[in-house]
């Protein structure tokens, strides 16, 4: 699916490819809804299946946790530059970049939210819109696999 993307984002990908498939199919799980299929045909379109259904939750859990990586590194910078600000400080640096009250460098977290959420499609928006938790969106697939 990656195979043209950086090692390590390949590497981090089919982490968390791994991490929902174990979530989908505990233990088990994947073997014994395998072998309901009674023949090697059948199987196999099972097999298809399940991959393209566990590589698009992870995709879309990947999507997820950025786009909550960003608001949050945002909410806690506003919380950062709020304190120094009570404490009559202008802000702080963090190597050559400087975070004061709301400037870029503060909101770049929010601002590649927004940019994140113009390249999806409303489908994909619907899909980790009002999701709080990872396992709001392993739980939606884990319907999908039950209707395979």
């Amino acid at each position: 699916m990656l195979n043209n993307s950086p090692k390590y984002i390949r590497d981090r990908f089919y982490r968390l490819r791994s991490y929902v498939w174990y979530n989908l199919f505990p233990q088990d799980e994947f073997f014994k809804k395998l072998n309901s299929h009674y023949n090697k045909k059948e199987k196999q379109l099972f097999r298809n299946k399940v991959n393209d259904i566990v590589d698009e939750a992870a995709l879309i859990l990947l999507i997820f946790f950025l786009n909550k990586f960003f608001s949050e590194g945002t909410k806690i910078a506003i919380e950062t530059v709020d304190i120094f600000s009570d404490l009559e400080l202008d802000g702080f640096w963090v190597g050559g970049i400087q975070y004061t009250k709301r400037n870029a460098n503060v909101m770049m977290g929010e601002m590649l939210a927004k940019k994140l959420s113009k390249c999806l499609s409303n489908n994909v928006k619907n899909l980790i819109e009002a999701k709080t938790h990872p396992y709001q969106i392993i739980d939606m697939y884990k319907d999908f696999i039950k209707n395979i």
